[in-house]
């Protein structure tokens, strides 16, 4: 048996007592909320360190893994770089209408940087008959946080077929939602926020202001990527997702 633990701020994956059969491997996966981070993850009473997963391998005996969380420190309250063993991790989700690459899943754009990235690829073609692209309706949506009394700021890091997206083949949004994802509102549209650039893929970094009407608790936000049945179609990606309290030092 491997009882396994978690503090306030996150999870740990299987959780309480965990039956293993003598001599098989068990695996853990840690999650940080919304605000917090991977403090330490204890085995049998030995840190770790900051693990996302650890493994028990030919397991013989009891075993005891528990894992403690964090506020993030400097002011930041939701952080996500996509690099977890579990897509999209961290509490975060996907609303798709596609699955594989044609929604949004852990991938590479190699004009962005050299990690992993959330990514979606454009459906441009129905296979079924070769002819027109079948819509697609991707959300990417953060866990909900709490914005009440704050000042803040969504910085993330862009990347997209800029051919596609400013002849409007594709869409790349930022919305916002008070109702726990029943209806969203436009914060960010790539197309209007961003000069038409160079080059095949366009890149960057954007930092957007959160508007007052969304400066709440339980406010989630979600990259959203939308192209119509028979539109030309390109890929977009998302990276270093950050929201941080200007009033925060």
């Amino acid at each position: 048996t491997i009882q396994a633990s978690a503090s306030q701020g996150g999870s740990i994956t299987p959780s309480g007592a965990v039956s293993v059969a003598a001599g098989s491997d068990q695996s853990f996966t840690m999650e940080a909320e919304a605000g917090y981070e991977i403090a330490d993850v204890v085995v049998d009473g030995q840190s770790q360190g900051k693990l996302e997963r650890y493994t028990f391998e030919a397991v013989s005996a009891d075993h005891t893994i528990d894992v403690s969380f964090a506020p993030v420190a400097g002011g930041a309250l939701l952080e996500q770089d996509f690099e977890s063993e579990t897509f999209p991790g961290r509490g975060w989700t996907v609303k798709s209408t596609h699955s594989g690459i044609y929604t949004w899943h852990s991938g590479a754009m190699s004009q962005m940087n050299g990690s992993r990235v959330a990514r979606v690829d454009g459906d441009e073609y129905d296979w079924s008959d070769y002819t027109t692209g079948a819509k697609q309706d991707e959300y990417l949506i953060s866990p909900k946080v709490n914005l009440a009394g704050k000042t803040p700021t969504l910085k993330f890091d862009y990347g997209f077929g800029r051919y596609a997206l400013f002849a409007g083949g594709i869409r790349l949004t930022v919305e916002a939602s008070l109702d726990g994802g029943a209806t969203w509102s436009v914060i960010w549209n790539a197309k209007e926020s961003l000069e038409n650039a160079s080059g095949y893929y366009q890149t960057g970094t954007y930092e957007l202001p959160i508007p007052a009407a969304f400066c709440v608790d339980g406010v989630q936000f979600a990259f959203h990527f939308y192209k119509a049945a028979g539109d030309t179609a390109d890929a977009a990606a998302i990276d270093n997702v950050s929201l941080t309290d200007s009033a925060q030092p």
